[in-house]
C-alpha cells in the first residue's frame, strides 16, 4: 500500500546564543514561514493523518502555527526526534506510524536532510519550514529496509 512521508524542518528560530538550543522560539520570519508551508501542503493535497514532532520549542511552535491550516491531526511530541540519527527516526516511524497513510515528521537539520536523502538517494536540502514530500509502496514496518526506494515528489518552501 502506498505511503506518503512529509519531512518538515521547523521554521526559522532565534539564534542559539539567545537561549538554550532546545528552548529556542521562532523568530518573526519563522512565525510567517510555518503557515505558508502548511497552506502549500493543503494546496498540494499532502495533509498528514499523523504527526511525529520533536518536543523542542521551535518545532512545537511550528506545529501550532500549521495546525489550524492542516486540521485536526493526531500528534505525538517526542524528545526522540531532537538530535536523532536517521536510524533512530526510522525505528520511531516503524513503531509509531503503523496506521498512518500520510505521516509528517517535524524536526531538525541535519537529520531531516539526511533522512530525506537516505530514503530517496537524492541530495536534498531543507531550509527552514521546508518540507520534502516522498512516496513509496511499502508498509511502515519495513521502512528500515527501504533505503533509496522512496520516490521524491517535491520540496515545498515557504
Amino acid at each position: 500500500m502506498s505511503k506518503r512521508l512529509i519531512i518538515m524542518r521547523h521554521a526559522q528560530s532565534l539564534p542559539t546564543s539567545m537561549t538554550a538550543d532546545h528552548e529556542r522560539p521562532l523568530d518573526e520570519v519563522g512565525n510567517k514561514q510555518a503557515p505558508k508551508t502548511a497552506h502549500q501542503l493543503v494546496q498540494a493535497h499532502w495533509i498528514p493523518d499523523l504527526v511525529l514532532c520533536s518536543d523542542a520549542k521551535r518545532t512545537k511552535e511550528t506545529w501550532k502555527l500549521s495546525a489550524p491550516i492542516l486540521g485536526q491531526v493526531p500528534i505525538i511530541f517526542t524528545h526522540e526526534l531532537y538530535h536523532a540519527t536517521v536510524a533512530q527516526i526510522l525505528t520511531l516511524i516503524k513503531t509509531k506510524a503503523s496506521d498512518s497513510q500520510t505521516l509528517m515528521l517535524l524536526g531538525h537539520n541535519p537529520t531531516a536532510e539526511a533522512l530525506a536523502t537516505w530514503l530517496s538517494t537524492k541530495a536534498l536540502e531543507l531550509g527552514t519550514a521546508s518540507a520534502a514530500l516522498l512516496e513509496a509502496d511499502l508498509d511502515w514496518s519495513d521502512i528500515l529496509n527501504k533505503k533509496g526506494q522512496w520516490n521524491f515528489k517535491k520540496i515545498i518552501t515557504p
